[in-house]
């Protein structure tokens, strides 16, 4: 039997394997987050840095071509995702719907520093109306440039 040790400040982590993943915290250790897949440009960094903390992600999307793009990035991280697919007009109520059937505890959006400050916020506001449960923005204070080049760098 091999047994690992990691240490972190005055704690002790003992475990037996070591599970291919974005690195970080166990996928799942935190619960279930709902992914908004709203683009084709989507390069799923805001869900890369919610599955380092742990969370396993549920992802909706308004198009069935993103199905494929969202199996190539799970398949990466090594794990089955659950996948909604819905269409704009019933795009709120299906959030909902996924929240409460799903299990989610918070949704993820990709919203960052962008030109166009007033659409981002409008958006952001009128999906904070639609939900009850926190928006996690890991990539809200990073630029397209940063974006761009982390992308990269971890191959999404």
């Amino acid at each position: 039997i091999k047994l690992l040790i990691e240490i972190r400040k005055s704690n002790a982590f003992f475990f037996f394997e070591k599970i291919p993943g974005p690195g970080g915290l166990p996928l799942s250790s935190q619960g279930k987050v709902l992914s908004l897949v709203q683009s084709k440009d989507n390069k799923f960094l805001a869900t890369w840095y919610m599955m380092r903390r742990g969370c396993i992600p549920v992802f909706l999307t308004l198009e069935k071509e993103f199905i494929e793009n969202i199996k190539t990035f799970t398949n990466k991280w090594y794990f089955n995702a659950e996948i909604v697919e819905c269409n704009k007009n019933t795009f709120y109520k299906t959030i909902n719907k996924v929240i409460s059937g799903y299990g989610c505890e918070a949704i993820i959006t990709d919203h960052f520093l962008s030109d166009d400050y007033s659409k981002m916020l409008k958006e952001i506001t009128k999906l904070k109306n639609f939900v009850n449960v926190p928006l996690l923005q890991p990539l809200i204070i990073m630029d397209d440039f940063f974006i761009q080049e982390k992308n990269k760098e971890i191959d999404l």
